[in-house]
């Protein structure tokens, strides 16, 4: 059968887009919370100096469909410095049984797997450039997965000599989030103002600004901030 792909969230950085997903076989249509699979658990945690921690937690309900879950940047994926928006990968944790992967920008696949370095033909064949997820080739079986990424994202900020607008989009075209956690790290308050999208209950927790709600099937889920531009 023809391999397809279903994006599971888009996230957006001011410049920096995103996108996380899965590969599977055969087609597939619009999921709910009864669905093939959808995201029981979503959480983010932005720290303001550009590093930032996903977590999502997939509940597959099918066998054998599923080889791939992932997280799609519209940026480029690089291990060096490229003077302009990109992601730098850190870390992935991988469900067990699983095979963590980076594509970066030029179309190299990293297998961060010592043991696995094999596959990365085989991966490489079937993700995309500036790709991160996990790649199982026995395909997944039904249960739940839970999927790590940690990275430093080097957006463009838009700034006057005041402050400075950054906007985060986690979400716009994605599976269902039946929870979503949303943590931005701000120990020096330099969040002057937060505005999530749609209305969702925040809270400050401790160094924390701490936003929680669900994400329907497709629906915008992001975050506005203005900051205190001398920070």
């Amino acid at each position: 059968m023809r391999e397809s792909k279903v994006l599971a969230g888009l996230l957006i950085l001011v410049l920096l887009m995103g996108a996380g997903g899965l590969y599977l076989i055969g087609a597939f249509s619009s999921p709910d919370l009864s669905g093939p699979v959808y995201v029981q658990d979503y959480s983010a945690r932005l720290f303001l100096n550009g590093s930032m921690e996903e977590t999502f937690l997939y509940r597959v309900n099918v066998d054998g469909k599923y080889r791939m879950l992932y997280r799609l940047w519209k940026v480029p994926v690089s291990f060096q410095s490229l003077g302009s928006p990109h992601v730098t990968p850190v870390a992935i944790d991988a469900p067990p049984g699983t095979v963590p992967y980076v594509k970066d920008w030029q179309g190299e696949v990293r297998v961060l797997d010592a043991d696995s370095g094999s596959l990365a033909p085989e991966i490489g064949s079937l993700a995309l450039r500036d790709e991160l997820g996990v790649y199982r080739p026995e395909r997944l079986s039904p249960g739940l997965y839970e999927i790590g990424y940690r990275y430093q994202i080097h957006p463009f900020l838009e700034c006057d000599d005041r402050h400075c607008h950054l906007n985060v989009m986690f979400a716009e075209e994605h599976l269902p989030y039946q929870n979503v956690t949303l943590r931005i790290v701000d120990p020096g308050r330099d969040v002057l103002e937060l505005y999530p999208h749609p209305p969702m209950d925040v809270s400050r927790e401790g160094q924390e600004w701490v936003v929680r709600g669900q994400s329907p099937l497709d629906r915008l889920l992001e975050v506005e901030m203005v900051l205190n531009g001398k920070a």
